[in-house]
């Protein structure tokens, strides 16, 4: 089921809650190694991983969600970037390899963003992301890459996953309402065209009547 913008909002939110909570536990200074916009989106250069994702893919974030970079295919001197990792020279021979073109240039454009902290289940969300997008851009690279760091978080913070739940079943209630009010739109169109097959049929009763009495005088 298609993920509603926000359903995508409020899952964010909760995830950046903890993103905050992590990094707090672990002492990083904010606004030092780490930032949080005044909607909540958090950057840091403390980053256990890294996603990259193709622009359709920002497309479907809130616009108050900052923070990712465009990169070259061509991994750089950081370490940022998905071909060419063994020399440039490398990369559109990569890029045949993995997505069967003949250039990085032929490829959706990359971004990507850094995050401290990620848990399976929100590697699983992100990765979710693309079937959003699938066959809709027309150029290869549709996907969510996700470069892990030192492991996943446990899922251990029943108080955030709680809020991650209701965050879903509230998306879930509203692709609910949207059914309902389809299949009312779809049976006043039944209704309609019963009562217009139904007036036809009136129409063709009374023309068969007068045709008849035509005959009869």
């Amino acid at each position: 089921m298609a993920k509603t913008k926000q359903e995508i909002e409020e899952w964010l939110k909760v995830f950046y809650q903890r993103q905050v909570k992590r990094l707090e536990e672990d002492e990083m200074e904010k606004d030092s190694e780490y930032y949080i916009d005044e909607d909540g989106s958090v950057t840091t250069s403390s980053a256990n991983y890294i996603i990259y994702v193709p622009e359709a893919i920002l497309d479907l974030l809130p616009d108050w969600e900052y923070g990712w970079e465009g990169c070259d295919w061509v991994m750089d001197s950081e370490g940022i970037g998905l071909l060419g990792i063994e020399g440039e020279e490398y990369a559109d021979e990569d890029a045949k390899e993995q997505y069967g073109v003949d250039s990085v240039d032929d490829l959706n454009s990359c971004h990507y963003k850094q995050f401290y902290c990620m848990r399976q289940s929100e590697y699983d969300w992100w990765v979710s992301l693309e079937e959003e997008i699938k066959g809709k851009t027309g150029l290869p690279f549709e996907e969510v890459v996700i470069e892990e760091g030192s492991g996943f978080d446990e899922e251990d913070e029943p108080e955030l996953e709680l809020k991650n739940l209701k965050n879903r079943l509230k998306g879930a209630k509203a692709d609910l309402e949207r059914m309902k009010e389809e299949l009312s739109q779809t049976e006043e169109y039944l209704i309609s065209a019963k009562e217009a097959l139904i007036e036809n049929k009136e129409e063709k009763i009374v023309y068969l009547e007068n045709a008849i009495k035509k005959l009869e005088g």
